[in-house]
């Protein structure tokens, strides 16, 4: 019995006595397909292309360790152990963020905003290398594979302060140890895992650049867009935020916002610039170019909560003489939460700013704290972040009430469209008449 007529390739002809099985048969592979699509769960407002169930939860060791500084008297083993082994996110760890950073492929893809020639990642272990921190004799500066310099930075300061080493030794710990408590925990989340987070995208950004625009698949055709692009972007989004939204750099833009009166346009930004580059990283939808930026903008907004960080600390340690190791024990956890969250926004700034905060900052530096001074220092380097004013906000002593700002700001675009609407009807009965 023949069959039904076919095409040179052999393929069945469409006729009109099996245009309708045809395409019931197009149409049930089309749901086969959709049915198959993993789909996974949102992440804190932003939905993934990818698994990331486990890599999240490396706020658990974040967490556990912020516990173990905690307790009192500080349980610096305890830290240690949650830094250095882990346990939540796989074969992942805090300590590893930093020390894998010098030979992570594709880490040099994402540029500083002030100079397209040099990486993000870059730049920090330059700076560092350049000027080290004085740390354990164990844990130095290393160059890796791909990043020269100092790109473990991070694990140098944190590592120096769970050990009692370097510019966090403290002769007399006990009561001090509330300064390398404060160093450890920030470290991890501000340094260690910031940076990973922008290495992420970094990856995200190499991967982009190796897709076939035509198959929509990396140029050997073992991965989507998803897979590769979209996968690296989930990635950061993961280190940034955490599986439960705390202790991890999100936290900081969400803290910080009522410290400054941005209350949740920063977070909100980030989160909404997150899912805008994860949309270009799609099959369907992929965009290199504006994946790019998309991506590579992503870095000062990231930077905001780190100067807000830097300046409210700086704020509050007003006319205090800065010296971790014989200073006022009251003033340590201020003083020390100035110095952590300043040394993360000093590779972005030319030299000589950075220098004038540093030196201030400097765990033993004797010196009286000027806010104003850092104030300077860091508003002449906005528009080098690529940040502005208006994203930093006003620094205020006491939280700003982002629900009566919110209302607020609600109330007048009220008002707005009312005294709108009443000119429209105004205007169309003047008209009339």
């Amino acid at each position: 019995q023949e069959g039904p007529p076919r095409n040179r390739t052999g393929n069945p002809l469409e006729t009109p006595g099996n245009r309708s099985t045809m395409r019931t048969s197009v149409i049930a592979l089309s749901l086969i397909g959709a049915a198959n699509a993993q789909v996974y769960s949102a992440l804190h407002g932003y939905t993934p292309v990818s698994d990331l169930s486990v890599t999240a939860k490396i706020d658990f060791d974040q967490q556990g360790l912020m516990d173990a500084v905690g307790e009192d008297p500080v349980n610096f083993d305890l830290a240690k152990e949650k830094y250095t082994n882990g346990g939540n996110a796989g074969t992942q760890t805090l300590q590893k963020l930093s020390t894998m950073m010098g030979d992570k492929a594709d880490a040099l893809s994402i540029k500083m905003a002030s100079d397209s020639s040099i990486s993000v990642v870059e730049a920090y272990a330059s700076y560092w290398s350049a000027n080290p921190i004085a740390g354990d004799t164990s844990t130095v500066c290393k160059s890796g594979s791909v990043v020269s310099g100092c790109p473990n930075y991070a694990d140098v300061m944190v590592t120096a302060a769970l050990n009692n080493k370097g510019d966090y030794f403290l002769e007399t710990p006990g009561a001090r140890d509330v300064a390398r408590a404060q160093i450890a925990k920030k470290g991890t989340s501000y340094h260690n895992a910031w940076l990973y987070s922008v290495s992420e995208l970094s990856s995200a950004i190499a991967m982009a650049e190796k897709i076939d625009t035509s198959t929509k698949k990396t140029t050997d055709g073992t991965m989507t867009v998803e897979q590769s692009v979209g996968a690296k972007i989930d990635s950061a989004w993961a280190y940034w935020v955490g599986s439960q939204n705390g202790n991890m750099p999100q936290s900081l833009a969400k803290s910080r916002g009522k410290n400054f009166g941005t209350c949740s346009k920063i977070p909100d930004a980030l989160t909404a610039a997150f899912n805008t580059a994860q949309s270009y990283a799609k099959t369907d939808t992929f965009d290199k170019a504006k994946f790019i930026k998309a991506a590579t903008d992503l870095v000062p907004l990231m930077t905001v909560p780190l100067i807000q960080g830097c300046l409210r600390y700086a704020n509050r340690a007003e006319g205090m003489m800065m010296d971790l190791a014989a200073g006022d024990v009251a003033n340590l956890a201020i003083l020390s939460e100035a110095h952590v969250f300043c040394n993360a926004v000093y590779p972005q700034m030319v030299s000589s700013d950075a220098k004038t905060v540093r030196d201030m900052l400097a765990p033993t530096s004797k010196m009286t704290i000027s806010a104003s001074t850092i104030n300077t220092a860091l508003e002449n380097n906005y528009a080098r972040m690529s940040v502005t004013k208006e994203q930093i906000g006003t620094w205020k002593a006491e939280d700003y009430d982002c629900d009566s700002l919110s209302s607020a700001a609600a109330s007048g675009a009220a008002s707005v469209l009312v005294t709108l609407s009443a000119a429209v009807v105004a205007l169309f009965g003047a008209r009339r008449h």
